[in-house]
C-alpha cells in the first residue's frame, strides 16, 4: 500500500538523512531475495532514469487480470436503447433500401446488435442482408448466410466510444427475392453503474420537449474540478435539461452567491454564442458562475484576461478544456464539473482556488511544461503540495515526452496521481508519454469540439489520459458513496463516511485507502496482447507504441485505469471480491514512491 506522507515534521528531514536512506536501500549488505533484489533494481532504475525490464521479476500478471475480470458482476442491468425498422420489399435481383438512422450516444457504449428477420423469400442462398455505416463511414455487414435471420454485432468498445453519433442502416439484396416483409432491430447497450441515470433521463426529457426537473437534494454526488483553458457549455455532452437547481441547495458549502447563467440551447453554436454574448462578456474575473441545464455546476476564470480584450472568460477558445472536460462527463456521466479557467498566471493560483473549495472532491489537470522541467522554473508545486492536506484526489497528466515525470513541478509531487499514456487499440505503451507514472490510460481518444454543439475529433496526449482516469475514479467514488448513502463532502480527512463492507468496514474511506483501491484494481496488459486488440476499420493507433514487457509495472505503473475497471473496482471496494496482491509491482512502486518522496522533500527544504 502506497500512501502519501502528510507529516509536516517528516518533510523537514535533513538532506543527508534522506541521502543515507536511499543509499542504504541500494547498498544494504543483505542476501538478495527476489523481492529485495527487485526493490534494489527499482531504485537503480529510477536514479539512472532507466526503464528497462527487471531481470527475473516475471509475476503471474495474467492471474491478477483474470481474477479481477472474474469478480462478481453488478446486479444492475445495462442501459439498452432499441430502434425498430419495419418495411416491405417488392422483389428484385439487387439493390437496397435505406432504413434511416439510429444514434450511439456518449454514455459509454459497449455493444451494438443489429438484427433482421424476414419471410416469404425465394429459397436461394444469400438473398437479403443488412449493412450499417458508422459516422466516420466505416461499413459493417451481416454474413449473408441465406437464412431468415441476419445480424451484425459490434463489441469493440474503444471503436464505439469514438463513433458516437448517427449510424445509417440499410437492407441489401444480393440475389433474386420475391415479395418480402422484414423487421430490422438495432440495440445499443450502454454501461450503467450508477442508479440515477441522470444523463439518459434528461436526454429523454429533452427529446419529448418536457425537461424533467431533477431534485438532487439528499443524493450522493461527486464534484470534479478541471483546470484548463475553458469550456464549451453548449456541447451536448454536458447537457442536462432538468438540472436547474442551484448547487448551493444540494452541495454543502457551495456559494449561494454563484451567479446562474441562463444560456441559450437552441440553434447552432455560433447562434447560441451570439445570443448570449452580453451574458458572457459580463462575467468578472474571479466570479464563480453556475450553468443551469448542464452538469457544469461551476465555472470561474482565475486570472486577468490578456489581449484581445473581447475574449470572454470561461468560454474555451482553444479546444483543450472542452476536450478534457468531455472525458470526465463520458467516464462519469453523473459527475458535477467545475471549470477553473487558467490562462495567463501561474497554475498554482488555480490549484490553490480549487483546493480551498471544500465541496470539490477531485482535481483533473492536463497542463504543464515540455520535457518535465525541474521545479526551479515554476513554483506551482508549492500549492500542489499544500493541496494534499485537503484529502482531495489530485490527477495530473504526466506529459508527452519520454522523460521522468517525478521531477516535474506539476505531476511530480508524491501527493499527485500522475497519468501516463497507452494505446488501447494495440495494447501497447505510447513511447512519447512520460515515464515513471502512477497509472496509464488512453493516449488517443475521441473528444468534444470547443466550437460545435455535437462535434467530436480524435486527439492524442496524456492530456486526455488524465481526465479518463479521473473520471473513472469519480465513478468508483460515486458508487461507493451511493452504497453508503453518503450525500456529503470530504469531511475529517475522509472521502466517504458510512458503514458497510470492504473499504467501508471502518466507517470511512480516506484518500490513502481509495488510492490503494485503485492501485489494486487497475489492470495490466500482457506482452502477447500487443497488436491484437481493436484493429479494424476506422481503428488506427495515433501514438507510436511498443509492447508491454513481462514486468508491466515499469511501463504501466499500477496499471490501466479507465471505465473498464469500474465494475470490478466497485466490487472490491464493497467487499464482494478480493484481487490477488501485486507483490512485485508493489515493491517496484513502493521504491518509486520512496525516491519521489525523498526528491520532493529535498525540494521542499531547498526551494
Amino acid at each position: 500500500m502506497v500512501q502519501t506522507n502528510r507529516n509536516q515534521q517528516e518533510r523537514k528531514w535533513a538532506i543527508s538523512a534522506l541521502s543515507n536512506k536511499i543509499q542504504n536501500c541500494l547498498y544494504a549488505g543483505k542476501p538478495l531475495s527476489l523481492v529485495s533484489m527487485t526493490r534494489r533494481f527499482a531504485l537503480f532504475a529510477a536514479l539512472a532514469m532507466l526503464t528497462a525490464a527487471l531481470s527475473g521479476c516475471v509475476s503471474s500478471v495474467s492471474e491478477i487480470v483474470n481474477s479481477i475480470q472474474e469478480t462478481q458482476k453488478s446486479e444492475e442491468t445495462p442501459y439498452i436503447e432499441t430502434y425498430s425498422f419495419e418495411n416491405f420489399f417488392s422483389g428484385g435481383w439487387e439493390g437496397g433500401v435505406g432504413e434511416g438512422t439510429f444514434p450511439v450516444k456518449q454514455l459509454k457504449p459497449e455493444r451494438i446488435l443489429v438484427e433482421m428477420n424476414y419471410s416469404d423469400q425465394l429459397p436461394i442462398d444469400g438473398n437479403l442482408y443488412i449493412r450499417i455505416y458508422a459516422p466516420d463511414g466505416a461499413k459493417y455487414e451481416s454474413e449473408k448466410d441465406g437464412g431468415s435471420y441476419e445480424k451484425i454485432e459490434l463489441t469493440d468498445r474503444a471503436m464505439l466510444e469514438r463513433s458516437t453519433g448517427d449510424w445509417d442502416v440499410y437492407m441489401r439484396v444480393a440475389g433474386p427475392v420475391a415479395r418480402t416483409s422484414y423487421v430490422i432491430t438495432a440495440k445499443v447497450f450502454y454501461e450503467d453503474y450508477h442508479e440515477s441515470r441522470i444523463y439518459s433521463e434528461q436526454e429523454s426529457a429533452a427529446e419529448t420537449g418536457a425537461p424533467k426537473f431533477v431534485d438532487l437534494r439528499g443524493k450522493s454526488h461527486v464534484v470534479v474540478a478541471v483546470i484548463d483553458s475553458g469550456i464549451n457549455a453548449y456541447h451536448e455532452i454536458f447537457r442536462r435539461p432538468g438540472m436547474t437547481m442551484h448547487p448551493s441547495e444540494y452541495i454543502e458549502g457551495f456559494p449561494k452567491s454563484a451567479r446562474a447563467l441562463d444560456l441559450t440551447f437552441s440553434g447552432t453554436y455560433e447562434e447560441c454564442r451570439k445570443t448570449d454574448e452580453k451574458l458572457w462578456n459580463g462575467i468578472g474575473v474571479g466570479e464563480l458562475c453556475t450553468i443551469p441545464g448542464t452538469n457544469i455546476i461551476g465555472a470561474i476564470c482565475i486570472d486577468q484576461r490578456a489581449d484581445p480584450p473581447e475574449e470572454s472568460s470561461i468560454i474555451d477558445e482553444g479546444s483543450h478544456g472542452t476536450a478534457t472536460s468531455s472525458l470526465i462527463a463520458r467516464n462519469c456521466p453523473d459527475a458535477l464539473i467545475v471549470m477553473v479557467q487558467w490562462k495567463y498566471g501561474t497554475l498554482g493560483s488555480a490549484v490553490k482556488w480549487a483546493a480551498e473549495q471544500p465541496w470539490i472532491d477531485i482535481l483533473s489537470v492536463s497542463m504543464g511544461y515540455p520535457a518535465n522541467l525541474p521545479p526551479i522554473y515554476d513554483s506551482s508545486w508549492k500549492e500542489i503540495m499544500a493541496a494534499q492536506e485537503t484529502e482531495k484526489l489530485i490527477f495530473f497528466a504526466a506529459g508527452n515526452d519520454p522523460t521522468l515525470s517525478i521531477t516535474d513541478p506539476f505531476s511530480g509531487p508524491p501527493c499527485v496521481i500522475s497519468i501516463g499514456g497507452v494505446e488501447n487499440d494495440t495494447h501497447g505503451e505510447t513511447l512519447m508519454a512520460s515515464k515513471i507514472v502512477d497509472f496509464v490510460s488512453e493516449f488517443t481518444t475521441s473528444v468534444a469540439k470547443h466550437n460545435d454543439r455535437k462535434g467530436e475529433y480524435v486527439g492524442s496526449g496524456t492530456s486526455f489520459a488524465c481526465p479518463i482516469a479521473a473520471g473513472t475514479a469519480a465513478q468508483i467514488l460515486l458508487n461507493v458513496r451511493r452504497t453508503a448513502n453518503y450525500t456529503g463532502i470530504i469531511k475529517e480527512g475522509s472521502l466517504v463516511v458510512g458503514a458497510g463492507e470492504g473499504v467501508l468496514s471502518d466507517g470511512k474511506v480516506t484518500n490513502g485507502e481509495f488510492r490503494d483501491l485503485l492501485n489494486r484494481t487497475a489492470v495490466y496488459w500482457n506482452t502477447t496482447d500487443y497488436g491484437t486488440y481493436g484493429i479494424g476499420v476506422g481503428s488506427i493507433p495515433y501514438g507510436v507504441n511498443a509492447p508491454i514487457l513481462p514486468t508491466p509495472w515499469i511501463q504501466m505503473g499500477w496499471g490501466y485505469l479507465n471505465s473498464e475497471i469500474v465494475e470490478s473496482a466497485t466490487c472490491v471496494a464493497l467487499g464482494k471480491a478480493q484481487p490477488p496482491e501485486k507483490l512485485l509491482a508493489s515493491e517496484y512502486m513502493s521504491a518509486m514512491q520512496t525516491i519521489r518522496t525523498a526528491y520532493w522533500q529535498i525540494v521542499g527544504i531547498t526551494g
